[in-house]
């Protein structure tokens, strides 16, 4: 009964330690820890019970108590059921099997090296989960220091994973302590733990405080209006008049806009319905938007849109593309990004970055038949096409480059500083967050924008239909923000940056020598467990 309890304990550490779910983050470094014991018990055979089933009870409470604002999801049923199961039935199977594998490993190959894999295995796991078709990496460890930049600056040579990386570590560290002292070791021992558990804790925290107060931004001001429509996504912003859409977003721009704007940033989505991309300058909307343009010379439009690309021959098509009823043509939708300017060239960005069950199908090319199950959020039915490289926004009247990421890209760090490599200099992060009702679930997303910019020492602009439109620094400081379900713009300044960062030119490169190491684990452990099964 007892490992039963320490498996829900690991749950609640886990789960009131994540932002805006208790927000206590000390509790992630010890989350692992009732569960290691849990594991120490059944594989020396004082207790009785599957590791498998007890570690999912722990990741499934954790999931649950981190992610319940998924419920919140209003759409129908099959969608719902969809977007559910990912969070609170897929991303626990995972995690215990992760551990399942740690635990079959340890037996194998002995305690030392089998808790060693348990490091490398679950970085496996999350490098796994973060570019994969089931990708949800809204847990990965290293984000629930979102809340907390000032004690992981060092994110701008490890990304999110060298955080997953120390969490599990002093969890480790913690466990050895802990038996040290249970099976009384010896004080010169049990004082060995404590100096590393001490210094494996605190030498991070002190480096990350020292570089967090002497980080100072080269002076490069951009001038940026970010818009907060505020409409609501259910009941208003695919079903309303476009028109009268674009006339709120355009007089909000206009309260904080002057001559010296360079930028003016909207939401996800701004233009709710799906544009014809050969046909962009032929729409209406986009025309209202050109107008005012034509007002700011020096100023550069940056919104979402949805937007259609149609196939006239089928050698053409995409895996999700779809045909016309009618006629022998196809046509992709996609959730995009776009800057209108003075110059007559449009530049679009595709959101390649797609949610699970609400905007894609996972493994298109083999689901296609299914894929009109998917109703996105965006408006649009069947899964979205994606653009597999990333393409950075040129100001037409400076050098400013911004990455355009929409909505769910912004939590993923490596494919947020591939934009970098690509000579971006600011982050514009285009979101719509009301979805969740008012649930940590939107407070969460715009905290995970503070580490893009820590590990990108990029400043971020982020517009949210609802949510939270800010202003993010360097540092990952909130300069300036809105409020929840509230219509309005801000105005402010950040500073752009040309420099680029060990993780953004290597991205998680944690992940890929884990997952490594991971492999050639499970290559020893199979041998091993071959060669001992035909000895006897």
């Amino acid at each position: 009964m007892h490992t039963i309890l320490l498996a829900l304990l690991s749950g609640i550490l886990f789960g009131v330690a994540w932002p805006a779910s208790g927000s206590v983050t000390p509790f992630i470094f010890i989350g692992f820890v009732p569960l290691l014991f849990v594991d120490q018990q059944i594989s020396s055979g004082k207790q009785k019970g599957s590791i498998f089933w007890l570690s999912f009870l722990a990741f499934f409470l954790f999931n649950l108590i981190s992610t319940w604002w998924i419920f919140c999801v209003d759409e129908d049923l099959i969608t719902k059921l969809i977007s559910i199961g990912t969070p609170v039935l897929l991303n626990p199977l995972f995690m215990a099997i992760t551990f399942k594998c740690f635990s079959n490993v340890k037996k194998r190959l002995g305690d030392k090296r089998g808790y060693w894999s348990f490091v490398l295995f679950w970085l496996a796991f999350e490098y796994l989960h973060l570019n994969w078709s089931i990708s949800d990496p809204w847990l990965t460890l290293g984000n629930v220091f979102a809340t907390r930049p000032s004690w992981v600056q060092w994110f701008e040579v490890t990304g999110t994973l060298g955080g997953s990386l120390w969490v599990l570590i002093i969890n480790l560290f913690l466990f050895f302590l802990i038996n040290a002292i249970v099976i009384r070791a010896g004080k010169k021992s049990i004082a060995k733990h404590l100096l590393w558990l001490a210094l494996l804790f605190l030498v991070p925290i002190a480096f990350s405080v020292i570089t967090y107060i002497n980080y100072s931004e080269k002076l490069d001001p951009i001038n940026i209006t970010i818009v907060q429509p505020n409409i609501d996504p259910y009941n208003v912003k695919f079903t309303g008049d476009a028109g009268e859409q674009i006339e709120l977003f355009l007089s909000l721009a206009e309260a904080k806009s002057n001559e010296q704007t360079n930028y003016i940033v909207g939401p996800e989505t701004a233009l709710p319905y799906s544009i014809w991309i050969r046909k962009i300058k032929e729409n209406p909307m986009y025309k209202m938007l050109k107008d005012f343009n034509s007002k700011y010379p020096n100023t550069d439009i940056v919104l979402g849109a949805s937007m259609g690309e149609i196939y006239n021959d089928e050698s053409q098509i995409s895996p999700t593309a779809r045909k016309f009823r009618k006629i022998e043509k196809w046509y992709d939708h996609y959730n995009s990004a776009i800057q209108i300017d003075q110059s007559d060239s449009i530049q679009i960005y595709h959101k390649s970055k797609l949610v699970l069950g609400v905007e894609t199908m996972p493994f298109p090319q083999f689901f296609k038949p299914f894929q009109d199950l998917i109703f996105d959020l965006g408006g649009t039915t069947g899964s979205l096409g994606i653009q597999k490289e990333r393409n950075v926004f040129q100001s037409s009247s400076s050098d400013v480059t911004i990455a355009p990421v929409i909505c769910w890209e912004s939590v993923y760090g490596e494919h947020v500083g591939e934009y970098m490599k690509k000579g971006a200099n600011l982050i514009f992060v285009l979101t719509n967050d009301g979805w969740w009702s008012e649930t940590p679930g939107y407070i969460q997303h715009f905290h995970y924008s503070r580490l893009r910019a820590v590990e990108t020492r990029r400043s971020v602009a982020r517009s949210a239909n609802t949510g939270v439109s800010c202003f993010i620094n360097q540092r990952g400081d909130v300069l300036e923000s809105t409020e929840w379900w509230v219509s309005g713009s801000i105005n402010g300044t950040l500073n752009a940056n040309d420099t680029i960062t060990f993780y953004a030119n290597n991205g998680d490169y944690i992940g890929r020598v884990a997952a490594a190491f991971s492999i050639l684990l499970l290559i020893w452990t199979f041998v091993k467990r071959f060669s001992t099964e035909k000895i006897n």
